[in-house]
């Protein structure tokens, strides 16, 4: 901004074109979306915008000074110096600052609870680019060519001097503040990894609970299974379905086939099936001496239907999980899955915890369990509930499985389609990993342009500008 004005008040109005065109480069550096969206779009139309502005406002700028003082002016007139300072930075740069802000409202680059922000940063900014790049033009071209070179070196060096502590000051108290700034954010990240754990933990504590009904009744039927899981559904909107699946082996199938529809399947012929071509269930292949964990009851039952005698170590992921609490004795959460019922549409994840129908003081690892407790969660529903709090805060976030880091499964985008930021060295972003029930989760978060903690350089143009203003 201070270039440009100089520019235009030592040259004439006749330099403009050139100030349009290097803004206008700086803009396609930065902005390289323009090329994808073409020349007629809102991209291309705000990147002009933010072109046009500095343009304008030096054009401004110049008319306000050549309208009110005669030019050029000496410099130990100090007060027509301040007033042409005031008239061609903080009032001339209200122009660049508006249409500017203007112009990245309607790129889609700031969301319209940010433009205060955008405008205050950008009209400091270029007030503060005035305060620097004037006086020293102002200087340069008129009172210095009347002093002896001596004199010309101290008044440079003074001015020099003057600037580079101001700078010196503002880059220290900026790095301050953002260190501060990082800090706190890093802090929120923290806590939304441990609501992470804290969701998880809340619905492995539901499957203990039915766990402990089954070791206490001993035997359940299928309507005793409904009527209990019922009202923990009621709770957790974000459970897709609670699911009982015993384990049975290969030998053991056709009468376990022919009990449960004796006993419990009167409306519905239940067989056991597994992943066939296609991901459409198919009779399972009892050929094979192993065990099968068997979806036996699951509610809701009407939009589960299709699980129901599905196997589920009969695909990989599933079984990878099973094994896990199996080995363990603690609850293991799949990575992101394609659910039968859904039609391989849908990617959640199945938290699960295997039963034992007695205690024993061996190792989990050294026998086998009766069954597994299953959850179906809507993990993406589950995660953006959990961390709603902090997106109002203007944070968004994603959440990916990352326990294999050549295939990361995605859990749960980022609220509105937001991206991650290119470049997080330059923005209020982390990236956090945790271990949660067996699998690696990270969680990127990042601040949006409206984020409350910002503004966070404050301080630091007040530094600075109250150091040019000094110096100027």
């Amino acid at each position: 901004a201070g270039l440009a004005l100089s520019g235009v008040l030592y040259w004439g109005p006749r330099v403009w074109p050139g100030i349009f065109l290097g803004a206008l480069c700086v803009q396609l550096t930065e902005r390289t979306s323009v090329y994808e969206a073409g020349l007629l779009s809102l991209p291309a139309l705000g990147l002009l915008g933010n072109a046009i502005g500095p343009t304008l406002q030096a054009l401004l700028g110049v008319g306000l000074i050549r309208r009110a003082h005669e030019f050029p002016t000496r410099v130990r007139r100090a007060r027509d110096i301040f007033w042409r300072i005031w008239r061609g930075g903080p009032v001339a740069c209200v122009v660049a600052a508006t249409i500017g802000t203007a112009s990245l409202l309607v790129m889609g680059l700031v969301p319209t609870a940010a433009m205060g922000n955008v405008w205050v940063t950008w009209w400091f900014g270029d007030a503060l680019g005035v305060f620097v790049v004037l006086p020293l033009a102002m200087a340069w071209r008129s009172d210095l060519r009347e002093l002896r070179p001596r004199a010309h070196a101290i008044v440079l060096l003074v001015l020099v001097g003057a600037c580079t502590l101001s700078i010196l000051a503002f880059i220290s108290v900026r790095d301050r503040e953002w260190g501060r700034a990082r800090a706190t954010f890093e802090g929120q990240a923290v806590q939304m990894s441990d609501e992470l754990l804290r969701i998880i933990d809340t619905k492995a504590e539901l499957l203990y609970g039915i766990a402990n009904l089954y070791r206490v009744r001993n035997s359940i039927n299928r309507q005793d299974f409904h009527r209990f899981v019922d009202p923990y559904l009621e709770r957790h909107e974000d459970l897709a379905a609670i699911g009982w699946v015993p384990v049975v082996l290969s030998s053991e199938v056709a009468e376990f086939e022919t009990r449960i529809n004796r006993l419990d399947y009167h409306d519905l012929d239940f067989e056991v099936t597994e992943r066939g071509e296609a991901d459409f269930p198919v009779p399972v292949d009892v050929t094979e001496n192993r065990e099968h964990a068997v979806v036996t009851y699951i509610q809701p039952e009407a939009r589960n239907r299709a699980a129901v005698g599905y196997d589920l170590a009969s695909e990989k992921a599933r079984e990878e999980a099973l094994e896990n609490a199996r080995q363990t004795g603690k609850p293991h959460v799949t990575a992101p899955i394609h659910l039968i019922q859904d039609g391989g549409t849908a990617t959640p994840a199945i938290l699960l915890l295997a039963y034992y129908s007695r205690e024993t003081d061996e190792s989990p690892s050294f026998h086998h369990p009766d069954a597994f407790m299953s959850g179906v969660l809507r993990t993406d529903e589950m995660i953006q509930r959990a961390l709603a709090k902090y997106y109002e805060k203007d944070i968004s976030f994603r959440v990916r499985d990352v326990t294999d880091p050549s295939e990361p499964g995605l859990l749960c985008p980022a609220p509105d389609g937001h991206q991650p930021p290119a470049n997080a060295e330059r923005h209020l972003a982390v990236v956090r990993t945790t271990s949660i029930a067996g699998r690696e989760w990270q969680l990127e978060a990042w601040a949006l342009p409206s984020y409350a903690a910002q503004p966070v350089w404050l301080g630091a143009l007040g530094t600075l500008g109250g150091g040019l203003l000094c110096t100027a």
